[in-house]
């Protein structure tokens, strides 16, 4: 698996070695060979795809409408029920969840990229596989964070801020929704532990009034520090009652990858 197709290519890797990391099976090939992809996927538990386009990309920009139905495809032809497909927060109504300084970003600076995934994305449904899609917010390479929240989106209000994670925070979270094959048909957020506000949740000012113990305890301070009040409970000041943390593990699972 490589972010860099390029730098692989123009390597003298075979068209199948075995990589530094155990498990791992190195596979040169094109994302229009639906034959190679459709060897490389045999014997899998399921197909992560991870296709993306750099942001320097030459419009006009269509490699997602134009490979995502070649590479499902190729996983019908393997055998290969579980697909995943990784996509991003802000890719169509998922913008509406984000805050303003996020709109802006996804409406300009990442707009044609974004609209690309978004158009590729309704062929899925008709694909024939379980597929799930998966929106990370940004992401950046450095140090694991200690946790990621993984959330369906009919269940997120809003995603505050411009949340980031770490590359491997995201892996970690893509091989735990691979092997969940009750997130079939779904989509979802991986996000910060922070990152998210609830469906349901009520406003914080609301959350607060008439909930405290003393009065007077519940000032500003409080409001711009909690994120919402548990249900029933004083706001603790300067502590978030939401969201909760989830664990995540990984599960022994064969590698693949599409350069």
């Amino acid at each position: 698996m490589t972010r860099s197709p390029t730098d692989l290519c123009r390597t003298s890797v075979p068209i199948a070695s075995t990589s530094p990391w155990a498990g791992l099976t190195v596979v040169r090939g094109s994302l229009d060979d639906r034959a190679v992809m459709a060897k490389a996927f045999a014997g899998s538990d399921a197909v992560i795809s991870a296709i993306g386009v750099a942001l320097r990309a030459k419009k006009p920009i269509d490699l997602m409408q134009r490979t995502l139905p070649v590479v499902t495809a190729a996983a019908q032809d393997a055998g290969v029920e579980r697909f995943v497909l990784v996509s991003a927060f802000g890719v169509g109504d998922t913008a509406a969840k984000a805050s303003f300084l996020g709109r802006l970003v996804y409406k300009t600076v990442v707009a044609a990229i974004f609209k690309d995934k978004e158009l590729s994305e309704e062929s899925l449904p008709a694909s024939g596989l379980n597929w799930t899609i998966v929106h990370p917010v940004n992401l950046q390479e450095a140090p694991a964070a200690s946790a990621a929240t993984v959330k369906r989106l009919d269940r997120v209000a809003k995603v505050p801020g411009l949340p980031t994670l770490p590359f491997v925070n995201v892996a970690r979270a893509l091989v735990e929704i691979a092997d969940d094959r009750g997130l079939a048909g779904q989509r979802v957020l991986v996000t910060t532990e922070k990152g998210w506000k609830p469906q349901g949740a009520r406003g914080l000012r609301g959350a607060f009034v008439g909930r405290c113990a003393r009065p007077g305890t519940c000032g500003i301070t409080a409001i711009l520090k909690t994120y919402a009040c548990v249900p029933g409970e004083a706001p603790p000041s300067g502590t978030a009652g939401l969201p909760l943390k989830p664990v995540l593990s990984i599960w022994s699972m064969k590698a693949w990858s599409v350069a």
